[in-house]
């Protein structure tokens, strides 16, 4: 594979460019402002179902709410997502009262908050970091190391370091990551 350092600024402005990207990106930006704070259930509840929607999340219809009624009630999230503290995303993933746990929208619902100290986690990076993974140059992981978000967050913060990536902030990073393991993805797909 082509080092990231390489082609990561035409990653990004193809993300930047990109119609349906550029409008997702444009409407959230918009919704945190006017609702950056997760205190009345509301502006939670509009933030989990956009958030949801426009990053394809997939949260089921039926977890919306009591999701969006267990991230308001996480005891001073606003202060840990400010800080940046891993254990929010944590807290959000090991929801009460839904029928599933939903890890990468945990990680997408922070990164919102606050985007240079969440990265996100979707399959399409998941599948960029895996394909970038090289014995020679010492960046590696095993899948298992993943269990919790702190690690996954390490695992980031390795690639940023190996590729010489440190540079450029973790929303561009997530960018570059999303759109070459959604390429890779659709590689395999084709394949079989």
């Amino acid at each position: 594979m082509q080092r990231p350092k390489d082609y990561i600024d035409a990653e990004i402005a193809a993300f930047t460019t990109e119609p349906e990207t550029d409008r997702a990106e444009s409407t959230l930006r918009e919704l945190m402002a006017t609702y950056s704070t997760n205190t009345k259930i509301e502006h939670v509840l509009t933030k989990v179902v956009t958030i949801n929607a426009l990053y394809h999340a997939r949260v089921w219809d039926v977890d919306l709410h009591p999701l969006a009624v267990h991230i308001w009630q996480i005891e001073d999230l606003d202060a840990k997502l400010k800080r940046g503290n891993p254990g929010a995303v944590d807290a959000i993933w090991k929801s009460q009262g839904t029928r599933k746990h939903y890890f990468s929208f945990a990680t997408k619902f922070c990164s919102w908050h606050n985007q240079e100290a969440y990265a996100i986690y979707d399959l399409n990076m998941w599948e960029a970091l895996r394909a970038y993974k090289s014995k020679e140059l010492g960046f590696q992981f095993k899948d298992s190391e993943c269990k919790d978000y702190a690690c996954f967050h390490a695992v980031v913060k390795r690639f940023q370091a190996v590729y010489d990536l440190e540079g450029y902030s973790q929303k561009d990073v997530d960018k570059f990551l999303w759109l070459v393991g959604g390429r890779l993805l659709e590689a395999k797909q084709e394949k079989h």
